[in-house]
């Protein structure tokens, strides 16, 4: 999945404002045709925390739908303060906290080929467990 916003701990009543925002038919876009561009990191320099593929074609229509999102958050009050650094549409691979990453690998690594489609957005319960994060959709709206 992509993500659009990460919210950390929310009420009952901060969900019901998020499924009740993502019922706006701003939000409810086109579907979105997209490839990746390749791999990249967070941060941009020095050892690796996050590997991820960043998208080429398909990454202004999602900044918009985050654009919009941020937007209608605002105005209910929802919105996070770290949620307004910049977005940068990306698929995350895999995390690492420890592990010294040789300088070129992520350069190394081969470009998944061909398009796919971005067709809703959803928003998901994370809940962090030994295993790692395991996640439920709590609310879907389908793109057109």
């Amino acid at each position: 999945h992509f993500t659009v916003y990460f919210f950390g701990e929310l009420d009952s009543q901060e969900i019901n404002g998020l499924s009740s925002i993502m019922e706006d038919p701003e939000l409810h876009v086109d579907k979105i045709q997209a490839n990746f561009k390749g791999y990249s990191q967070f941060p941009e320099k020095g050892n690796p925390r996050v590997i991820h593929l960043e998208l080429d074609q398909g990454k202004e229509p999602v900044i918009e739908v985050n654009r919009k999102f941020l937007e209608k958050l605002h105005k209910q009050g929802l919105d996070r303060p770290e949620g307004n650094k910049k977005f940068i549409p990306h698929l995350t691979l895999c995390r690492n906290r420890e592990e010294k990453i040789k300088p070129g690998f992520i350069d190394s690594l081969s470009i998944p080929n061909g398009p796919f489609v971005l067709d809703r957005l959803v928003l998901f319960k994370s809940v962090l467990k030994p295993g790692g994060a395991e996640y439920s959709p709590l609310k879907t709206i389908e793109f057109r």
